[in-house]
């Protein structure tokens, strides 16, 4: 029989296929509307997760995500498989793998940083509002410039951690309750009674993700931005920054993730506590690493 040929699709073995510029500029787009659409399914997802709102929002990130290039579609989809199958020797194992992926096919790293970056536009947006009102407020009462500044850190950094709190609680309810339903259908339980175990074991992920969130809101970029000036070195005061910030954006997203799988562990016996949070870990420092570097120097430079 004559020899069969794969058709040459323009790459050499190994390459990844490439992107033009108007699909690296469209699949951009993609993803901050999609990062948009994320941010403002979480506030249904609060205290309804089960919604036909949420459920909207839930099937409106789908859309967001098939806009993308037919060419970063398919390097995902290889990347997904890859990392969860390193997911089966450990949570290094798959931490390894990962930062692997990601560092090797920069696209996809930015993606991760596009579609965060509207909750952190939404967070910070609704603490400099508040600390702007704050302002107004100490001029009418005839308040010094110290105080004036005081008071706005106060009001700005406290109003910028509960809407991150909110957020991320909504987040963090509407991913569980996504799991856990189908986890049950998965285990013969009709679509009602998955349905129910989705909004009641999604609780405890949604409660845990608020928490998280409010102390990730106060120590982070929020506080280096909104907050008030302090004396020391530059390098000790953005290093600390750089450090926080990046260290409540993993308590963000690893402790609801735990909670969660801890809930579908109640369902399928398959789940374990650490079920992909070598993902987790670097997909968050990826996320939030440009909010990182903000914030260290902010915090520095005032």
């Amino acid at each position: 029989a004559a020899p069969q040929f794969e058709p040459f699709d323009g790459t050499l073995d190994g390459e990844k296929p490439k992107r033009t510029w108007g699909e690296a500029i469209k699949d951009t787009g993609a993803q901050l509307a999609e990062g948009v659409n994320t941010t403002l399914g979480a506030i249904p997802s609060v205290l309804a997760p089960q919604s036909k709102v949420a459920g909207f929002f839930r099937d409106n990130a789908e859309h967001w995500r098939d806009k993308q290039s037919d060419v970063l579609k398919g390097r995902i989809a290889e990347t997904d498989k890859r990392i969860q199958e390193a997911g089966k020797d450990g949570v290094m194992s798959q931490i390894g793998t990962a930062a692997s992926e990601y560092w090797n096919d920069p696209a996809q790293a930015a993606r991760l940083v596009a579609t965060n970056l509207p909750s952190m536009a939404a967070t910070l947006g609704t603490g400099a509002a508040a600390g702007f009102a704050a302002k107004g407020v100490a001029a009418a009462r005839g308040l010094d410039a110290a105080n004036k500044a005081a008071l706005a850190a106060k009001y700005g950094t406290t109003t910028a951690a509960a809407t991150n709190a909110a957020l991320n609680a909504g987040g963090a309810r509407g991913e569980a309750f996504e799991d856990l339903q189908k986890s049950a259908l998965a285990q013969g339980m009709t679509p009602e009674q998955a349905e129910q175990a989705g909004v009641s074991g999604s609780i405890l992920p949604g409660v845990v993700g608020g928490v998280a969130g409010a102390v990730s809101g106060k120590i982070g970029l929020e506080k280096a931005l909104l907050g008030q000036a302090t004396t020391g070195a530059f390098m000790r005061k953005a290093g600390g920054a750089f450090g926080a910030e990046l260290a409540g954006e993993q308590i963000e997203e690893l402790a609801p993730k735990v909670a969660t799988n801890y809930q579908v562990g109640r369902i399928d016996p398959g789940r374990t506590l650490t079920d992909d949070l070598g993902r987790t870990v670097v997909e968050t420092a990826i996320g939030s690493g440009p909010g990182a570097v903000v914030a260290g120097g902010a915090a520095g430079m005032r």
